[in-house]
């Protein structure tokens, strides 16, 4: 079970961040919002997730509150259902909670969610919960375009323990001269 959880975690992942990079052709039609890209070539495929077959099995995940990041979880969870058969049980916290809706049933040794979306600043707290991201998605086509400071936040001492999926990063700028001059 561990091992599908793995592989779904991956692959509902992997279809946020490559959605946008794709190619026209038949899934188009069924999902449209693709229709200027359409399909990603590959393992997260629209394609490839269509020969999967996980009727029957449950995948939780634990995102923000929409619109954010929770809208477009929740529209790829759709997806992943009309796709697979599997349900897809999403639930939107507010960003302030993310943290300890996570951290709190880690710590218990309880896993509500085999998906949880959190920032950069928790994997040290995290890592000890979390698999590693597989390297056959770190080696993808696709994650070749994601930049290392990216790849660098979603990884700790070496590890990517989180995938890259938004590349919002907040930073103070500030005018020198009116500092040094008030």
């Amino acid at each position: 079970m561990k091992i599908i959880k793995t592989c779904l975690t991956a692959v509902i992942s992997s279809m946020m961040i490559f959605s946008p990079m794709a190619y026209a052709d038949k899934w188009s039609d069924q999902f449209p919002h693709i229709k200027a890209t359409g399909d990603i070539p590959g393992d997260c495929s629209y394609e490839e997730m269509s020969k999967k077959n996980y009727k029957g099995k449950t995948l939780k995940i634990n995102t923000h509150a929409i619109p954010v990041m929770g809208e477009p979880t929740a529209l790829h969870a759709e997806q992943f259902e009309k796709l697979t058969g599997a349900k897809v049980e999403v639930t939107h916290t507010p960003a302030g909670d993310l943290y300890s809706k996570a951290m709190v049933p880690f710590q218990a040794g309880q896993a509500p969610y085999d998906i949880v979306f959190g920032f950069s600043n928790f994997i040290n707290d995290w890592k000890r919960y979390l698999a590693p991201v597989p390297k056959k998605y770190m080696n993808s086509t696709e994650m070749k375009d994601v930049t290392k400071s990216h790849m660098g936040v979603s990884s700790w001492d070496g590890t990517m323990y989180q995938y890259p999926v938004d590349g919002d990063r907040h930073y103070l700028k500030y005018r020198k001269d009116v500092i040094d001059n008030p």
